[in-house]
């Protein structure tokens, strides 16, 4: 298939010039009669854009497709580079989270207001719900299902964690966390997000689940900026 489109190429640009080369020569040639001239020129006008677009469109065929594919080839690599270090490398730090700190409580005890304030403070658009000084994580609340929930609940400042998991709209804070081991790559966490549903955050622990110590945090932003070229 190579061969026949390299053939192929070589034929369309050697018609190409031949032609080019055959009117410009009947150009000049009927240069004498007027009329003749005229209309070999009315000709060449007609022509010569269809046929420089032709071997315009398999030079840049050729050219810029051997310049792409290196480019992709050259990403490739960095990318690969990349995706196997340490996805700790790119995570936040447990100690530097802000946490909302849900030590010693059930969900149904969590007002959400108390969350909705916490994210004020923070000044960030997600929280981690935090126990034990850090080391248990329990859910990420994210501004947009906890402020799209208030607004539907208008004149309720007693709602809960609780109330809000329950409805349709907190759905993807029960199913949006994802965990990995200590030493797993930046590839495993970003298909560990990617495998699980409304997923945006991916905890390191060290026991590679949910009942292990917080040992750090991707979001799908930090994964994203990690994967950039």
């Amino acid at each position: 298939m190579d061969t026949t489109r390299k053939l192929l190429a070589l034929l369309v640009t050697l018609m190409g010039i031949i032609g080019v080369v055959a009117v410009a020569i009947s150009a000049i040639g009927f240069a004498h009669d007027k009329e003749r001239a005229a209309a070999v020129m009315s000709i060449l006008t007609a022509v010569l854009p269809v046929i420089g677009t032709w071997v315009g469109t398999v030079l840049a065929f050729y050219f810029a497709r051997e310049n792409f594919e290196a480019a992709a080839r050259a990403s490739e690599r960095l990318l690969a580079g990349r995706t196997d270090r340490p996805a700790r490398d790119f995570a936040i730090d447990p100690n530097t989270i802000q946490e909302f700190d849900v030590t010693g409580k059930e969900d149904k005890d969590i007002k959400l207001l108390d969350i909705r304030k916490r994210l004020n403070d923070i000044k960030r658009y997600r929280v981690p719900l935090m126990s034990d000084g850090k080391k248990k994580i329990r859910y990420v609340v994210h501004q947009q299902p906890l402020d799209t929930y208030l607004v539907d609940k208008p004149g309720n400042p007693d709602a809960t964690l609780k109330e809000l998991l329950d409805s349709d709209t907190g759905k993807p804070i029960k199913t949006g966390l994802a965990f990995i081991r200590e030493k797993a790559t930046l590839a495993e966490a970003k298909t560990a997000m990617e495998s699980a549903q409304n997923c945006q955050d991916v905890f390191i622990t060290d026991t590679g689940d949910s009942s292990g110590k917080v040992l750090g945090w991707l979001t799908n932003n930090e994964i994203r900026r990690a994967l950039e070229p």
